[in-house]
């Protein structure tokens, strides 16, 4: 079994009934994702290369945004592991899997089978409305108790990151957002989502 960082390498939720794997990348709606797959049609804790999935669901986030909400959760709820981040003048290095490029996790899988989302500024509601309304797949929607959608990440500690750390450390996931097709939307990259 390969792992980046503490995460486990092509792990996903996998819908039986419409045959379609949910890929797990961090900070990119798994939380929701996982809320969301607990019924009977579901396999909650699957790997893609071990399912017969006819499709497998990739939620990209815009790579600013996925970084400030990494940051911001080691800064409020969670202890942040040892070394999780470190600095150098002009790039950032980490083997914490809420850091590493979105892309990494793609590896290894059939590029045929893989359906892109694009999560911009919204909230992990909203993209998973975009995914579960594309494969007509009928859902629950989590609320705040205030009736607003529910985004797990609500301390925003850290607002703002140098762009030009963000892409040097994320080319990659940027290179790749420029080289597939989104099934939602076009992504609007270097404003805000």
């Amino acid at each position: 079994m390969k792992f980046l960082g503490a995460h486990r390498l092509h792990q996903c939720s996998f819908n039986f009934r419409y045959s379609i794997a949910f890929l797990f990348i961090p900070k990119n709606a798994t939380t929701s994702l996982r809320t969301v797959c607990k019924s009977t049609d579901w396999m909650m804790y699957a790997f893609c290369n071990h399912v017969n999935a006819k499709r497998i669901a990739v939620i990209i986030r815009n790579p600013k945004t996925r970084f400030l909400s990494a940051l911001n959760m080691y800064m409020g709820d969670r202890p942040a592991p040892e070394n999780f981040l470190s600095a150098g003048h002009t790039i950032m290095t980490t083997p914490d899997e809420h850091f590493i490029p979105q892309s990494r996790f793609l590896d290894g899988l059939d590029p045929d089978k893989l359906d892109y989302f694009y999560m911009g500024s919204g909230t992990e509601v909203d993209i998973l409305e975009d995914v579960m309304s594309y494969y007509g797949i009928r859902y629950m929607v989590s609320y705040d108790e205030d009736g607003s959608k529910r985004n797990i990440t609500k301390q925003k500690i850290v607002t703002a990151v140098d762009d030009n750390i963000i892409r040097k450390m994320y080319q990659e996931d940027y290179q790749l957002i420029q080289s597939v097709e989104f099934k939602n939307n076009k992504p609007s990259l270097w404003q805000g989502g």
